[in-house]
């Protein structure tokens, strides 16, 4: 008889699958990781530590908004 996960550990995979889903599309989106902290009920210490590697490469993405910015004050 093979191994079967009980019941309540498939729920509780899928609604943790879900949620980080939706943190990580949230975070490529740009929304402030403050927000995506708050409404995951978790500090940003512990986001940014979990999900760091979503905001990867919007390094490049800031740089342009700062150089824009700094272009209006010249």
């Amino acid at each position: 008889m093979p191994f079967r996960r009980p019941q309540w550990r498939r729920r509780w995979r899928v609604g943790r699958t879900t949620r980080h889903s939706a943190l990580s599309t949230w975070l490529n989106a740009g929304v402030d990781p403050t927000e995506v902290a708050e409404r995951a009920g978790n500090s940003v210490e512990v986001l940014l530590g979990r999900y760091a590697k979503c905001i990867d490469g919007r390094q490049e993405i800031a740089n342009r908004k700062i150089e824009e910015l700094l272009r209006e004050y010249e």
